[in-house]
């Protein structure tokens, strides 16, 4: 079932915390998950550590936008050694600095820095099969849900009972990595209330969510790597339609944004996500030498969302 762990934590800019959703949303949930195969599902969310850190030039208040953000976590490794697979993606390191540091909860909290909230699944399977489809159903159903919880309200803090603070009345995005990425798409495709995506590396989502036609006008975005080998650029574009654009970062592999934060230009990061975003909006597709890393992805959805909302 859904979390009601009241766990948080708090870095100078950036709140973690378990997020609880209200009664009836959770059965919901859980019966989602059980049916598409999962076993549970935990929900995260991360938000600036203060409302003042968290105004947002976009909106000009302290109501943050949000992000649902589908984590595609693995229970094993996949195989001996490999790090990029092996991975607790939602918890934070004991230092950042942590050699198994590979966490989606790096690029969430660089994320949230910006001015959102980012809710986080935490899809556990039932029954470990072959990647990559057994954990897109589940996924699916999980975004889709929590979609629905945001647009009721239904998202609260679960140390302090206080609601999540997103604009309800405001645009809803939805974001994914590899397989989660595959979620989102379908998510977009089929669930009114979601303003835009932003598909990172994403994994081909059918026969879940048939790739043409879309259901709902969805604008998406599709970030690929040049090296990336688990999930190759010519796999997500395949799903692309004519509406949706691509940013293809030549130097980023698979988990990229997975990596330990490190010491990078701030303003040299943002500039690259502009100039690729302004040039893929305004040509269908921009290629990046720019170096991947989990800043750089936050940045992309950052300078995706405020194009999308200008």
């Amino acid at each position: 079932s859904a979390s009601s762990s009241s766990s948080s934590s708090s870095t100078g800019v950036c709140h973690r915390c378990r997020v609880s959703l209200s009664p009836p949303f959770a059965s919901a949930l859980h019966s989602r998950i059980t049916r598409a195969g999962g076993r549970r599902c935990d929900v995260v969310a991360y938000r600036p550590a203060t409302l003042e850190l968290g105004t947002n030039s976009v909106h000009g208040t302290t109501r943050m936008p949000l992000v649902i953000f589908a984590a595609p976590l693995l229970a094993t490794a996949m195989a001996a050694g490999n790090d990029i697979l092996a991975m607790s993606t939602l918890t934070p390191p004991p230092s950042p600095t942590d050699p198994s540091a590979s966490r989606y909860c790096v690029t969430l909290s660089k994320l949230a820095e910006r001015g959102y909230v980012v809710v986080a699944l935490d899809v556990w399977p039932a029954v470990i099969a072959p990647p990559p489809l057994w954990r897109v159903p589940a996924l699916y159903e999980a975004t889709r849900a929590l979609v629905a919880c945001a647009r009721a309200g239904a998202l609260q803090d679960a140390s302090s009972g206080e609601p999540l603070p997103f604009h309800r009345e405001c645009d809803i995005f939805v974001a994914g990595h590899s397989l989660g990425g595959a979620a989102a798409v379908c998510c977009g495709r089929t669930t009114a209330g979601v303003s835009a995506v932003v598909a990172l590396h994403p994994t081909r989502c059918d026969p879940f969510c048939p790739p043409r036609p879309r259901h709902v006008p969805c604008p998406m975005l599709y970030v690929t790597g040049g090296s990336d080998w688990l999930v190759r650029a010519e796999v997500s574009r395949s799903m692309m339609t004519a509406d949706d654009v691509e940013v293809h970062l030549v130097h980023a592999g698979h988990a990229n944004m997975l990596g330990v934060t490190a010491s990078v230009d701030g303003a040299h990061v943002d500039q690259a996500a502009r100039d690729a975003i302004v040039t893929a909006r305004a040509k269908g597709s921009s290629r990046s030498q720019a170096s991947p890393s989990p800043e750089l992805y936050a940045a992309l959805v950052d300078e995706y969302v405020r194009a999308y909302q200008s």
